[in-house]
């Protein structure tokens, strides 16, 4: 018995060795598949380069249709987002920070519940050019570490929804490419 225990127990080791050397050796059982790479943002030759939304909004006037690069960091949209939901106080969702990262914006901030007190939320954005316009997707909406239920989710969503459009970005310039990396959303278009 005490036999037949060692022979498994060299063979499962042999196993174990062949497998580990078929890894590092780079044997034909294991093809790891490329890491997608993306191609990075294109900015036009001759575009205008802007490093906040304020400075958009004063330096593109009487340009016409030249292209821009804008770059929006993670203070310009909270507080952008801030300016917004101080006009609508009735907002349910305030945002007290953003991160910008890795195709993703994350808003952090508060939830105003039923009963009057605030619970914390989590939203995160994924932004995309399509067609001219941003648009994107809420992949996440959560309160800490529990995820929001589903009438949360739609109050959460209506209240991005309303604070992105009071924006009206896509009236006012033709998105051709978006970028969100390192603490900086990039968007490069021309204006309608």
């Amino acid at each position: 018995m005490a036999l037949t225990l060692g022979i498994v127990f060299l063979l499962s080791i042999g196993v174990i060795v062949y497998t580990l050397w078929s890894l590092l050796v780079g044997g034909d059982e294991l093809v790891l598949p490329p890491i997608p790479t993306r191609a990075a943002l294109s900015i036009p030759a001759g575009a205008v380069q802007f490093n906040s939304i304020e400075e958009f909004e004063r330096g593109f006037r009487g340009r016409g249709t030249a292209p821009f690069a804008l770059v929006v960091r993670n203070a310009d949209i909270t507080t952008r987002i801030a300016a917004e939901t101080q006009k609508n106080p009735g907002l349910p969702f305030r945002v007290a920070q953003t991160e910008i990262q890795d195709d993703r914006i994350t808003l952090i901030g508060q939830l105003r519940v039923p009963g009057g007190f605030d619970a914390p939320a989590r939203v995160v954005i994924e932004p995309r050019a399509v067609s001219g316009r941003i648009q994107y997707d809420i992949p996440e909406i959560d309160f800490g570490p529990i995820p929001a239920p589903g009438p949360a989710r739609n109050i959460i969503a209506d209240t991005v929804d309303r604070s992105l459009s009071d924006l009206r970005i896509s009236e006012t310039m033709f998105v051709e490419g978006l970028e969100a990396r390192g603490g900086a959303l990039t968007i490069v278009g021309r204006l309608r």
